[in-house]
């Protein structure tokens, strides 16, 4: 007889089953991190929220919620730096050429900035926060700045939204 995890108990694959993702089903491949389930699926709905609640009359504009989730969690630090581009001293047209590769390269949630000593134009993909790369407490950290930018960002308390969400839904 085949036992079901109940809700927030690590998942486990029998031999010859996949363990599957808890958001989307997906199979996952490798052994996962001891992470939440129930703060997991909490991030996800409160990254809705968020997005939902975001002001209309911010600098910052997102395509759709996984935009907006990879935007905050590079904004949050977990980020990889992809191409480190040199300013001076280059032809614009090399400049330009080498920020078209890097940002291909970065996929198409990379971002580029200048570094802090704006001798270098810096650019970044957002980093995997899957289930079998990320421990919980490294998950923790994660959410908890994602919270703090947002709420720097806009004013509002992030629990007050995700609660005013989940009471008018």
């Amino acid at each position: 007889m085949v036992t079901v995890p109940e809700e927030g108990e690590r998942a486990v694959a029998l031999p010859g089953m996949p363990i599957k993702c808890p958001i989307c089903e997906w199979p996952l491949k490798r052994k996962l991190k001891d992470r939440s389930w129930d703060q997991l699926k909490r991030y996800h709905a409160e990254i809705m929220a968020w997005y939902m609640h975001w002001p209309e009359k911010h600098p910052s504009k997102f395509r759709d919620v996984t935009d907006f989730r990879k935007r905050i969690q590079m904004a949050a630090g977990h980020r990889t730096l992809v191409q480190k581009i040199p300013v001076g001293g280059l032809d614009p047209k090399v400049i330009a050429a080498m920020c078209t590769a890097a940002m291909r390269a970065a996929g198409s949630y990379g971002i580029a900035e200048p570094d802090d000593s704006r001798k270098y134009i810096e650019v970044y993909a957002p980093s995997s926060v899957a289930l079998y790369n990320m421990k919980a407490d490294d998950f923790n950290v994660l959410y908890d700045r994602c919270r703090t930018i947002f709420e720097m960002e806009t004013g509002l308390n992030a629990s007050q939204v995700f609660s005013e969400t989940i009471n008018n839904a």
